[in-house]
């Protein structure tokens, strides 16, 4: 049935999504532990070849600080599933966008970069006191310091999504259903 086909094809869109963004940054993130090994800090002492990227000033700008100092691999690994985690109802969205318009699901996927870039411009146009980033790849990467991010920001990111593609559920299978 039309149920049963959308769902089976929206699930394996997600997890080929997860799939194709997760598997190369594991990797990547295995060799760079392999090869540039670092030293796990705590508050009291940092080595002296990170205390440049452990400044004040920049670690009052991340979302976790006490976890970026004491476990870095951990937060390189939450990054990288977080990654994966976005990037799979992206590409559900645009699976379900392409039901509806007859362009390439990599130029819909592209609007979603396109959104990123206005999202950041807008960040450095329009921010206000409380936060003034709103480009969903600075929260990802838990490690950037962009100025003016908010926690409450990063499940938005994921729930926002989630609540389009279930939107879109019913007419795509509309959709399906006039096509058959």
């Amino acid at each position: 049935g039309v149920k049963k086909y959308l769902s089976g094809k929206l699930l394996a869109v997600a997890v080929s999504a997860f799939l194709v963004v997760c598997v190369p940054l594991l990797l990547n993130l295995v060799l760079c532990m392999i090869t540039f090994p670092v030293e796990i800090n705590n508050f009291s002492q940092i080595s002296a070849d990170q205390a440049w990227y452990f400044s004040p000033f920049r670690m009052g700008k991340l979302l976790f600080p006490a976890a970026t100092i004491s476990h870095p691999y951990l937060l390189c690994l939450i990054s990288v599933i977080l990654t994966g985690i976005f990037c799979a109802p992206m590409a559900v969205l645009s699976c379900e966008l392409s039901f509806f318009f007859c362009r390439s699901r990599v130029l819909i996927l592209a609007l979603f970069f396109i959104v990123n870039t206005l999202l950041t411009i807008l960040s450095s146009v329009a921010g206000s006191e409380k936060i003034s980033c709103f480009a969903p790849f600075y929260y990802l990467t838990l490690f950037n310091s962009e100025d003016g991010k908010a926690l409450w920001f990063l499940p938005l990111l994921l729930f926002v999504p989630l609540v389009l593609i279930a939107v879109l559920c019913l007419p795509c299978a509309k959709r399906i259903k006039k096509c058959w």
